[in-house]
């Protein structure tokens, strides 16, 4: 033992004079130094300045920088003090690898904390519109899991390993996963997309094909309906990027065009009275706008009124009681001024 210190001691010392030494002393500590003087005065400044705003950003690189201690800075000092000597090659090598290995540990803890700045964002923002948030959890793992194969695959490929034939072993045993989970890995693929593109909400009614519903849960595998009927419906996320989504709760309004038919011995002005009972029923709502109203076709056995009017309603449930409303009351009005809907009929005449 005491000989290879004295071995160790003897690299070090043949080819480095005592001034040298100091120097590379003089190196040591005015690093150190200038380094613990930056995080005391200058990190501090920024803490302060950082909870001025409102921002996390900066609040997460003030936080990296503060978790940079004195023994990650007297390892770097010395490793620029040892640079002005002349060492040993496996004693240099040994230097620069350990602040690589110092640098993607520090890489690795500034990637997890931007992962959780971001997935902490989108998960408040995905649960503040009903979202739900497992999701992004999931997501989070699968991030952080991906940055640390990368990290190791790097760290290894500069000890001198030849990653080759496990960077290939990976992809095989990726490739033979992906084809066993091929149906789970697509839905998981499909639940990202449903994220990222926002078709559909928590609580909106939409249309899949043709199933209708209200959206009572997205997760990374399935949506879940459920039908005005009660009825719970699963659909995997596959199947709901490939159909075409309708979503009711996204209109800001409906055009609504309804035709209605009145007996044809109606006189003018009972016409003239339906149109104004048509536009009173409609105006008569706050969420409903109307636009025009004609009785323009008159048929054999009937007068046709072409109707439209806008609607904006908060929910499905709403926009249908106006619906039945506004047809109520003008079955009620028609009714009371002996106003006929005009009812299909066929004449049969025996000879």
């Amino acid at each position: 033992m005491y000989e290879s210190i004295m071995q160790f001691w003897q690299e070090l010392t043949q080819h480095n004079t005592e001034v040298e030494w100091l120097i590379a002393a003089l190196i040591f500590s005015v690093t150190l130094v200038i380094q613990l003087v930056v995080k005391k005065n200058v990190f501090g400044r920024l803490v302060i300045l950082a909870k001025k705003t409102e921002s996390r950003s900066d609040d997460l690189a003030v936080n990296f920088l503060n978790s940079l201690s004195w023994p990650v800075f007297s390892i770097i000092a010395l490793y620029f003090a040892f640079k002005f000597l002349i060492l040993p090659v496996w004693l240099d090598q040994s230097l620069n690898k350990m602040m690589l290995l110092i640098g993607i540990c520090y890489a690795l803890v500034l990637s997890h904390k931007i992962i959780n700045l971001w997935t902490d964002k989108w998960r408040s923002k995905n649960i503040s519109s009903g979202n739900g948030g497992d999701f992004t959890l999931l997501i989070r793992k699968a991030s952080k899991i991906a940055i640390w194969l990368l990290a190791g695959l790097f760290f290894l490929s500069n000890l001198g390993i030849n990653i080759t034939a496990l960077v290939t072993g990976l992809g095989l045993g990726g490739l033979a996963v992906g084809l066993a989970m091929q149906s789970t890995l697509k839905n998981f693929i499909s639940a990202v997309i449903i994220h990222i593109t926002k078709s559909f909400s928590l609580g909106d009614f939409i249309a899949i094909g043709d199933i209708k519903g209200y959206v009572k849960e997205v997760n990374w595998y399935t949506v879940r309906l459920k039908t005005l009927l009660g009825h719970e419906i699963i659909i995997p996320n596959k199947t709901v990027t490939e159909a075409t989504i309708e979503n009711f709760a996204s209109l800001k309004r409906r055009r609504e065009a309804i035709t209605i038919n009145v007996h044809a011995d109606t006189s003018i002005e009972k016409l003239d009275q339906a149109l104004d009972i048509i536009k009173t029923a409609i105006r008569r709502h706050k969420i409903t706008k109307f636009d025009r109203a004609h009785y323009d076709v008159f048929g054999t056995y009937s007068v046709e009124f072409d109707v439209v009017f806008f609607v904006t309603p908060a929910n499905f449930k709403e926009y249908k009681d106006v619906r039945q409303a506004i047809g109520r009351e003008i079955s009620l009005e028609f009714e009371k001024n002996g106003i006929k809907f005009a009812i299909p009929s066929q004449e049969v005449v025996i000879s």
